[in-house]
């Protein structure tokens, strides 16, 4: 029986010393990582603020087919692998974020976020160099073999990859991005040959929110997809074929992260305060008694406190009340 007791007494301190241990990573350990995580995922040349609820968009594959010629634009010149800025006519909405400057790669895709070219084409992770992408036909291209327009028109801005090939030699295809004022996207293509591995849709950089178009194929020519912005609602992860919308926010993902992390904290608090009480056990108890002693001392200066401040604020309120009695014959 006493083995018994001793043993509840040694898990009761065990118990304490956790829930001491949750109380200090509650009060200091959760900013610390929120604010790790946010930098992690905000590590770019180009700094984003990710918010927990972007507005999405809907996907409309077969969208009336129009191309738009760009040629008589600006043609950009650029090596294999490249990437150039561009100051576009108006301010563009893209998710939660306005940008008046977009970079143009020689991989099929546009991104705010991020000018390092990516040749990997990949929907959705939130790598920052996959942040705030649009991706007509993000594939692994030879960036010298076709030619780039762009054209500024007034209420909308187009993009051109023309006669372009993949990287081993076979033609790729022809097709543009076309960006409206009012924040709708239009991928428009001429013709798709020999298609390789790629990525064609929008993609926001949490790892939840974007809108994916997995059904191109090689015989695809005068084909539109529009992309219109709409409420984020949630959705089925947009890995169907014919788009979707990511449905977990960016709260819910730094929830789950702290979640863990405190989970991991705490167990392993739990297994250090274990260790070293089987390694000096009295030891472990004295240490446990002088901290319950200083909690105690502290919490009785805090009511030593409190009651000082309870009897001053009735006496002021006794001296108000024999004010106001005092005063009140005079005023009649």
């Amino acid at each position: 029986m006493e083995n018994l007791n001793n043993f509840k007494i040694k898990n009761s301190q065990i118990k304490f010393l956790k829930c001491l241990l949750l109380g200090f990573l509650v009060i200091f350990g959760m900013p610390i990582v929120v604010e790790t995580y946010n930098v992690q995922l905000n590590n770019d040349s180009y700094p984003i603020n990710l918010s927990a609820n972007p507005v999405n968009y809907s996907i409309t594959p077969g969208h009336p087919y129009t191309w738009i010629d760009a040629s008589s634009g600006i043609e950009l010149i650029l090596s294999d692998d490249d990437s150039a800025p561009a100051t576009l006519p108006f301010n563009f909405t893209f998710y939660d974020g306005n940008y008046s400057e977009i970079h143009i790669t020689t991989e099929g895709y546009l991104t705010f976020s991020f000018k390092f070219v990516k040749t990997n084409p990949l929907i959705p992770p939130s790598h920052p160099h996959h942040q705030l992408i649009i991706a007509p036909y993000w594939t692994n291209l030879q960036g010298v073999s076709g030619n780039i327009f762009v054209k500024n028109f007034s209420s909308y801005w187009v993009i051109a990859w023309e006669n372009f090939n993949h990287d081993n030699g076979s033609f790729a295809g022809t097709f543009e991005a076309v960006l409206y004022e009012n924040g709708d996207i239009v991928f428009n293509y001429d013709i798709l040959n020999n298609l390789s591995s790629y990525a064609c849709g929008l993609n926001y950089g949490d790892g939840n929110n974007y809108t994916l178009y997995n059904q191109l194929t090689s015989s695809i020519n005068d084909f539109s997809i529009k992309f219109s912005l709409t409420n984020n609602d949630g959705g089925n992860g947009g890995n169907d074929g014919n788009g979707g919308n990511g449905g977990l926010t960016n709260n819910a993902i730094n929830t789950f992260v702290i979640a863990v992390i405190t989970a991991v904290v705490i167990s392993a608090s739990g297994g250090i305060a274990l260790y070293f009480y089987k390694k000096n056990p009295e030891q472990f108890k004295t240490k446990l008694g002088q901290s319950k002693t200083r909690i105690k001392e502290s919490a009785s200066k805090l009511k030593k406190k409190l009651k000082e401040g309870s009897v001053k604020l009735k006496e002021k309120v006794s001296k108000d009340k024999n004010g106001i009695k005092t005063k009140s014959p005079k005023e009649e």
